[in-house]
């Protein structure tokens, strides 16, 4: 197995961090951008979180050129489970062998392509290179539609209407690139989901390695990774004290939130936005819902660490 690790970037962190007090609004983006009060802006319709992200490195995210053939995307709606098929992923292209995802940040492992210190700005990045993004298909790279690149697709208003994030990207959905699986299938069958994005990858793995994938990739392991688990974040950019960034790693965690009226409410608005689109996890699992009316929800995969 491939122990090596990727080169780190310096001063990411650091350059994110100078960019949270104060970012130019300046440049040809502008005309399709509108400064908000408080910590926001909206660019071509969408709202984005000040400090991060800009109108520039928005327009460079969806102009650049720099994409190769290799380049694998991922592309998620926020909160859908980025950083688990990060996790994946990452040891996917290293065999199996945890050493790169236990010595370099997640962030700088598939940097993101719209923060203003995003992937297309970052030199010398080996290949096959992770590129993370939040972006709706009609604000994201052209230029990958052109190449080859690999295109893993999650599933989860900052970024958009979830709904116009989804009805956009699953017009993808069956291309040779692009492969669309959800975070209630990859509960549902974990090992096999990690088997299908490594045969999509073009990186079939051993026994040996795919059980190395599911054990460092596991909810668990992963939450307790420092390099995954975001608390080598400085408290102005992600303060844990308030919470961890990862929460419990199940699905079906709404039915602890929502009230009968908002859940009954929500039906109503999803039925009307996703009629005539495919059936998702959930759907099914909404059938199933009438028969017993309080399923537990579903615990993500945690194993044992068989690594020394």
């Amino acid at each position: 197995m491939d122990g090596s690790a990727e080169p780190r970037i310096p001063g990411l962190c650091d350059t994110y961090q100078n960019n949270i007090t104060e970012i130019s609004l300046t440049g040809s983006p502008l005309s399709h951008s509108e400064k908000l009060p408080g910590e926001y802006f909206r660019y071509k319709g969408i709202l984005f979180p000040l400090g991060l992200y800009s109108p520039e490195s928005i327009s460079t995210a969806g102009d650049s050129q720099d994409v190769r053939s290799d380049d694998i995307f991922i592309i998620t709606y926020p909160k859908s489970g980025t950083n688990w098929m990060i996790e994946i992923v990452s040891l996917i292209l290293k065999d199996g062998d945890p050493s790169w995802i236990r010595t370099v940040p997640i962030w700088e492992r598939a940097p993101w392509c719209e923060t203003i210190v995003g992937a297309f700005s970052l030199p010398n990045q080996n290949s096959p290179r992770i590129r993370s993004s939040h972006l709706p298909i009609q604000l994201f790279n052209k230029a990958v539609f052109n190449a080859k690149a690999k295109v893993p697709r999650r599933e989860g208003l900052q970024f958009g209407s979830w709904f116009d994030h989804i009805k956009g990207w699953i017009r993808m959905q069956g291309k040779e690139h692009f492969l669309f699986t959800t975070y209630e299938e990859l509960h549902q069958d974990f090992r096999g989901s990690v088997k299908r994005v490594a045969e999509f990858l073009g990186r079939p793995l051993s026994p040996e390695a795919l059980d190395s994938v599911v054990a460092h990739s596991a909810f668990g392991a992963m939450k307790a990774n420092s390099m995954s688990n975001y608390t080598l974040l400085p408290p102005s950019l992600l303060d844990n004290r308030q919470g961890a960034f990862l929460r419990k790693g199940v699905c079906g965690d709404w039915k602890n939130y929502f009230t009968v009226a908002q859940s009954e409410a929500f039906d109503r608005v999803y039925q009307e936005q996703m009629r005539g689109q495919p059936t998702f996890p959930w759907d099914e699992a909404q059938k199933d819902a009438s028969a017993d009316p309080d399923p537990s929800p579903c615990q993500a995969p945690e194993s044992p660490d068989p690594w020394p």
